[in-house]
């Protein structure tokens, strides 16, 4: 589309920068399909990264939840 009906207009219908689209041609005219085929990958990468520690800190906050529950369910069969 950018090559036939130009790179405004293929801008504005994809809702994507003309400095991307740019970027994009002048990798695909050097390196091929190839060039274009891991986009996105890095950003989920970050994105999983982030949904991992996020999950660990989770867990962590839980586990210290159960373990203070057991403690005070643990004092309260003690008392008299």
């Amino acid at each position: 589309m950018a090559n036939t009906e130009g790179i405004a207009k293929a801008s504005r219908h994809f809702n994507v920068s003309q400095t991307s689209l740019y970027k994009w041609k002048q990798k695909f005219e050097s390196l091929g399909e190839s060039a274009l085929e891991n986009r996105g990958g890095d950003q989920l990468s970050r994105q999983n990264a982030q949904l991992l520690s996020e999950n660990r800190m989770l867990k962590q906050i839980i586990a210290e939840k159960e373990l203070k529950l057991m403690i005070q369910e643990a004092l309260l069969k003690k008392s008299p």
